[in-house]
This record gives structure tokens, C-alpha cells and sequence, in this order.
């Protein structure tokens, strides 16, 4: 019984930690992104070079 119990509180702490580790990746500011611009019209196929698409 004890032994159950261990398991029990082991994977409720497993849990609270990739919990805790998942909202810290995500609110941490580390990642800045900004979209590229584009000063005159250019064809979708100069951009995209990949035919498959």
C-alpha cells in the first residue's frame, strides 16, 4: 500500500514539473520574430523557388 502511494505522488510530481517546464518555455521572451518586407511587387515563383508548391 505504501509502495502505491509512492507511485502515486511520483507521477503527480512528474507531472506539476512538464507542467511547469511547458509555461515556462512558452512565456519566456527569448524568441523575437519579425515578418520580412517586400519594397516592390515580386511573382510568387521568385520567392518560392520549389516548383511542388
Amino acid at each position: 500500500m505504501r509502495r502505491k502511494r509512492y507511485v502515486w505522488l511520483k507521477s503527480i510530481l512528474v507531472a506539476i514539473l512538464v507542467f511547469g517546464s511547458g509555461v515556462w518555455i512558452n512565456t519566456s521572451n527569448g524568441t523575437n520574430a519579425q515578418a520580412a518586407t517586400i519594397t516592390q511587387d515580386t511573382p510568387i515563383n521568385q520567392i518560392f523557388t520549389d516548383t511542388a508548391l
